[in-house]
């Protein structure tokens, strides 16, 4: 049973070239395409960051019809 996972990747030397990154630089590609973008924030985060992806979590799941969504790494807190 899979309880979590890590995912360790060195950001700096990451890229989505070769056969085996097609599939994800296709989800990039059409992500992109639909205006999602994809930013890192090191900490710490300025004020207000966290409430406004709170705010972002709160319409998905109103989107969804749920109260929250749980993953094998966690939920929103």
């Amino acid at each position: 049973m899979l309880v979590g996972e890590e995912a360790i990747l060195n950001i700096t030397t990451y890229t989505l070239e070769g056969g085996k990154m097609k599939t994800t630089r296709s989800a990039v590609n059409r992500l992109t395409s639909e205006g999602c973008n994809f930013k890192v924030y090191e900490p710490p985060v300025k004020a207000g960051l966290l409430q406004k992806l709170e705010q972002v979590s709160d319409d998905w799941l109103h989107h969804l019809g749920q109260k929250e969504v749980a993953f094998t790494q966690g939920i929103f807190d």
